[in-house]
């Protein structure tokens, strides 16, 4: 009985009639670790637009997916190095670029410059008589000293001084940053004739100074026993002048 005992112990792990055997769990992966593909960075994000298909050179395609010789194909790891600092980066044939993105969204959200409704003559700096009579000159500067610029919402303005005929003066300006264009003229008929006005010029709304181009001129004619008589004058001159905003 003893020895049957044992015999039958000793078939118990290979005959047909055996208690199954318990599979061994998987042995941990020994394949290395490539240590060149690139992680996704959550803080530069991803290099390419995700919805911009690109070839395989791509950001996205390079960076998580392995060639056939285990490194990352194209020259993802690269692109996702521009990323993560703001240079440009090449995906599908199209080039982007963190750093000009944002300095173009910081100048476009620059406020516009406000336009002032009124701009007055507060003295003369500078006074250059281009042509006309010695003798004009005095008051010609003080028709630049006195000079007010009115500026309308719809691009329009009016323009008044002193001791002038054909004032005041219309015209149109315009603003690009911080200076303002300006140009009129006023045609003024008269019993023997016409005079007519122009006035052109800028004004610095940041130093508050305005340079004002003038240029007048009359003509007449007349005819007396027959015979016809004409004169024509014209006075022009350019000033720079500071100015008050209102």
């Amino acid at each position: 009985m003893l020895v049957l005992l044992t015999a039958c112990g000793g078939n118990s792990s290979g005959g047909t009639g055996s208690s199954p055997d318990v599979a061994a769990p998987p042995a941990p992966s020994t394949a290395p670790v490539d240590a060149s593909a690139p992680a996704t960075d959550p803080a530069s994000g991803p290099a390419t637009d995700p919805g911009t298909p690109g070839d395989g050179s791509s950001s996205g395609d390079g960076g998580g997916t392995p060639d056939d010789r285990g490194t990352p194909s194209g020259d993802g790891g690269t692109s996702s190095d521009g990323g993560g600092t703001g240079g440009s980066t090449t995906s599908g044939g199209s080039t982007t670029s963190g750093t000009d993105s944002g300095a173009d969204s910081g100048t476009d959200s620059r406020p516009a410059p406000t336009v002032p409704g009124e701009v007055r003559a507060t003295g003369l700096t500078g006074f250059q008589m281009v042509q006309g009579l010695p003798s004009w000159q005095p008051a010609a500067q003080n028709r630049a000293a006195n000079a007010v610029l009115d500026l309308y919402p719809d691009g329009s303005f009016s323009f008044t001084t002193v001791d002038t005929v054909g004032v005041p003066v219309g015209g149109r300006y315009t603003v690009s940053g911080e200076e303002l264009d300006f140009e009129g003229q006023s045609v003024t008929q008269g019993p023997a004739g016409s005079s007519t006005l122009e006035v052109q010029g800028s004004v610095d709304l940041a130093g508050r100074t305005m340079t004002l181009r003038w240029v007048g001129s009359t003509g007449m004619g007349a005819v007396v026993n027959g015979q016809s008589f004409a004169s024509a004058n014209t006075v022009a001159w350019n000033a720079r002048i500071p100015v008050a905003l209102g």
